[in-house]
């Protein structure tokens, strides 16, 4: 077509500064830009308002009875927020302070090269004096340029065995336009420039479910409302890492902040960072420079725009009390092995938490420290993580009686039993946990983590591979957690924690077990079957090379599953029915297969048990 015309409508967010748009042609996959052809520009859109407060979000502060609020304006003034009892009487007021970054405070690209835009001024300020289970309304922002519209929370219960907690609590939850545009990322993939149904958009799509080369999260939109719904009556939000998936690309910082203003305005929001935040080589992660998840980030932006209590760059993690919790927040990307300074504070932190006050521990971290996931063969993977945070933490954890970790980075849902060095150890006599339980909540956007160990380990009471977030509420003798479906709200899991009254540690006791312990795990199906994660690859590989050389093998296929948007599968049964093709060519080409994975797939009849089991 050499003429004609249309109309495309997208939301615009302030992102501090005019916006053009460009109609470009030719983009290569791996060239992105390089290659294309601008073919029209538009007029700058002027941007009216650049200082207009925006991404507001609500944190805990270092003492007890305040709470923060951060927010985003294009230039530094002096920020301050008021706030008060009733609506539209904010009698109190506070200034707060201001910081930024600069590309010279991000370590690579594309953080610093094509991701860089001005982040703009991140401001603070805090509200002090605030009494528990109080409603506040404020408003942020400066006198001069202008305020937030009026915001409400109620803050949550002080510390005590007495009263009762409500939090909410995901991982891996991403961020997506919500006027279902796509973005263009460094690792954009070939389905989005090809015309649909083509082989070469069919055949990128069935290897986007495979590798889960994720653009936006489109799953983390219904996570959002889901929690930002139920944020009203609850206390807390928990963001246990890989926050907003920007990876070095600044803009969607800000889609990510716009995403859950809804939400971080009504409850404070408490983060640790992940992999995606955080890893970069030469930026002292514990990844031996192997990691680039960051895309040049290096953590700076998470510091800057999620001020935690007593937590600092280089060393993020801190601890809280509210309600009967103390929650310990520890980072699983920088060192967190014996001796290291985060483990000592580790330690002391766990030993100097008074259990008649907060008779529950909470520990959130990015990583995991039990899965049923099969990628172990590097550093950093998820087996070898796992294996090293149980070596570093897990005495520490049953020494002290931790209660529940929560973690993601595998996206899914998981929880174990009881469990210690992979033995599931019974309950107390006085019916209390005999050793901490461990859940993965990495299901709250991004793609799902299909392979997985069809037999999950013995110490694996759930396994749940479908997008949700986590419901907790505790009081002094129960904790009561509910994993919750985002699609529907249906419960895909509950746990139930009981302690009696009074319950106390027995440090000495516990050590002494640790000292004596013997553990008995039943060999998991995969140190049965002992297939690594290599052989995905050669599968996966050869199925790519039958594909492209005979695309008719699988254009009968080419229907309106294959067509992934954004949101990705929603199940296995979703992976599947994308990717019969793969399992026709694993059926009808078993022969091209070399004879050693043959030997170790020899059960495998189709792609479906490979998917379970690779």
């Amino acid at each position: 077509m050499h003429t004609g015309n249309g109309t495309l409508e997208f939301r615009l967010l302030n992102q501090r500064q005019n916006v053009v748009f460009m109609l470009f042609s030719n983009i290569s996959r791996y060239g992105n830009f390089s290659s294309a052809e601008l073919l029209a520009e538009s007029k700058p859109v002027r941007l009216l308002d650049a200082n207009e407060p925006t991404q507001g979000h609500l944190a805990l502060a270092k003492e007890q009875g305040a709470m923060s609020v951060q927010w985003v304006t294009r230039d530094a003034g002096r920020p301050q927020v008021w706030w008060g009892t009733s609506s539209g009487n904010l009698d109190q007021h506070a200034t707060g302070s201001v910081s930024t970054y600069t590309r010279a405070d991000v370590c690579g690209p594309p953080a610093n090269t094509t991701g860089w835009i001005d982040p703009g001024t991140m401001n603070m300020a805090t509200m002090t004096g605030l009494q528990p289970g109080t409603e506040y309304f404020y408003r942020y922002g400066d006198s001069q340029w202008g305020k937030s519209r009026e915001h409400s929370f109620v803050m949550g219960p002080a510390p005590g065995a007495g009263s009762t907690i409500k939090v909410l609590a995901t991982a891996d939850m991403g961020h997506a336009e919500a006027d279902g545009s796509n973005e263009w990322e460094y690792d954009m993939n070939m389905r989005l420039v090809q015309p649909v149904g083509s082989p070469q958009q069919v055949l990128s799509s069935m290897a986007n479910v495979l590798r889960t080369n994720g653009l936006e999260q489109g799953d983390s939109l219904d996570v959002t409302r889901r929690m930002q719904a139920q944020a009203p009556t609850h206390h807390l939000a928990l963001m246990n890492g890989d926050l907003s998936y920007a990876r070095g690309f600044a803009t969607q910082w800000d889609t990510f902040f716009d995403q859950i203003e809804g939400l971080a305005t009504q409850i404070p929001v408490m983060v640790v960072e992940g992999n995606h935040e955080r890893d970069q080589p030469l930026s002292q992660d514990r990844y031996l420079d192997q990691a680039w998840d960051s895309g040049g980030e290096c953590g700076t932006p998470t510091y800057q725009h999620f001020r935690m209590p007593n937590a600092e760059y280089g060393s993020y993690w801190f601890s809280f009390d509210m309600g009967p919790i103390h929650f310990l927040h520890i980072s699983t990307e920088l060192d967190f092995g014996a001796g290291s300074e985060q483990n000592r504070f580790i330690q002391r932190d766990l030993e100097a938490v008074d259990r008649s006050v907060t008779p529950w521990v909470v520990v959130n971290q990015h990583r995991p420290i039990y899965t049923s996931s099969v990628s172990g063969r590097e550093h950093q993977s998820d087996i070898v993580v796992a294996s090293d945070l149980r070596s570093a933490m897990e005495d520490l954890f049953f020494t002290y009686q931790v209660d529940l970790t929560l973690s993601g980075h595998v996206h899914l849902y998981e929880r174990t039993c009881p469990v210690f060095r992979k033995t599931c150890v019974p309950d107390a006599a006085d019916g209390s946990a005999g050793a901490p339980v461990h859940a993965v909540i990495g299901n709250g956007g991004q793609w799902l983590s299909y392979l997985v160990q069809p037999e999950p380990p013995a110490y694996t009471d759930v396994v749940a591979i479908e997008h949700g977030y986590m419901q907790l509420t505790a009081n002094g003798t129960s904790l009561h957690a509910q994993m919750l479906a985002a699609g529907d709200g249906h419960i895909m899991d509950e746990l139930q924690l009981t302690k009696p009254q009074g319950w106390r540690p027995d440090p000495a006791r516990q050590a002494q077990i640790v000292r004596t312990f013997t553990p008995h795990p039943p060999a998991s199906w995969l140190d049965q079957i002992g297939i690594s994660f290599a052989i995905l690859d050669e599968v996966t590989g050869l199925c790519l090379k039958l594909l492209e050389a005979d695309p008719s093998q699988y254009m009968s296929e080419s229907n309106a599953t294959l067509v992934q948007d954004m949101n990705g599968p929603e199940s296995i049964a979703e992976v599947i029915e994308v990717l019969r093709p793969y399992i026709r060519l694993l059926r009808d080409q078993r022969r091209q297969l070399s004879e050693p994975l043959l030997r170790r797939l020899a059960s495998a009849s189709d792609l479906e048990y490979v998917l379970h089991s690779v």
